[in-house]
């Protein structure tokens, strides 16, 4: 299924001093949002959350959502099916429809937690680069990272 008529299309690009991770386009792979190499850039779309005056990011259709994922201070992006607060297990925290997107293109999470030393972040999982919001105190338990920006800039 196309996005619907009028929906903002994009990809999402990691920003960073760090050239392992600068310019690259984000994709999904296996249910992670991040950079994979030799992967197409992935395109997605928003549609507005309304109640919270935020975006939902979309992959595929309007059944997938990008969302926010994790515990131990590192929500990961992932790709998610019709999420539901059934999702969440114990000791887990996932949120969706909670992105901002700048006049400049930057992504933003307005999720009403006001901690300054958040950021972006990127690190090794495996199968490329996993890129997570991470609150920017919580030991990362030897889990070497890399501070990105993220942006939404047109489709390539």
């Amino acid at each position: 299924m196309d996005p619907p008529a009028g929906a903002q299309i994009f990809n999402l690009v990691a920003k960073s001093s760090d050239p392992k991770a600068n310019n690259q386009p984000l994709s999904v792979q296996g249910g992670k949002v991040g950079i994979f190499s030799g992967a197409k850039a992935g395109v997605f779309w928003s549609s507005p959350y309304d109640e919270k005056k935020t975006l939902s990011f979309h992959t595929n259709d309007d059944t997938h959502q990008i969302a926010l994922k994790g515990s131990n201070g590192i929500l990961d992006l992932i790709d998610v099916v019709n999420p539901t607060g059934d999702m969440i297990t114990t000791g887990t925290s996932m949120e969706w429809s909670t992105f901002a997107v700048d006049g400049q293109g930057g992504v933003t999470v307005s999720d009403g937690a006001d901690i300054p030393s958040r950021k972006w972040i990127a690190y090794q999982d495996g199968r490329g680069m996993t890129v997570a919001l991470y609150d920017g105190f919580t030991d990362l338990k030897g889990k070497t990272v890399i501070d990105i920006t993220l942006a939404a800039s047109s489709p390539s």
